[in-house]
């Protein structure tokens, strides 16, 4: 056996908010910064600056436009 993996990097300094945003876009990421203020009860501008600490974490990506696109986990976490 061996102990598997290491360092865990959900242990990135990540706000309690945005872990919760994370688990939000993970499971949809088409939802709008609204729409995802609603499902976690947070603030709308709670969520962007969540949604700010996941993109400068690389944690979240952009995929296609603004309009049609959607946020996507990196898998960094």
């Amino acid at each position: 056996g061996g102990v598997s993996g290491g360092v865990d990097k959900s242990d990135m300094n990540l706000s309690n908010n945005a872990r919760l945003v994370l688990q939000i876009i993970k499971q949809d990421g088409t939802l709008t910064q609204k729409e995802i203020a609603e499902q976690s009860l947070l603030s709308t501008r709670s969520v962007q600056r969540a949604m700010k600490e996941l993109r400068d974490n690389g944690v979240i990506a952009r995929e296609g436009s603004d309009k049609n696109g959607r946020y996507i986990a990196t898998g960094m976490l």
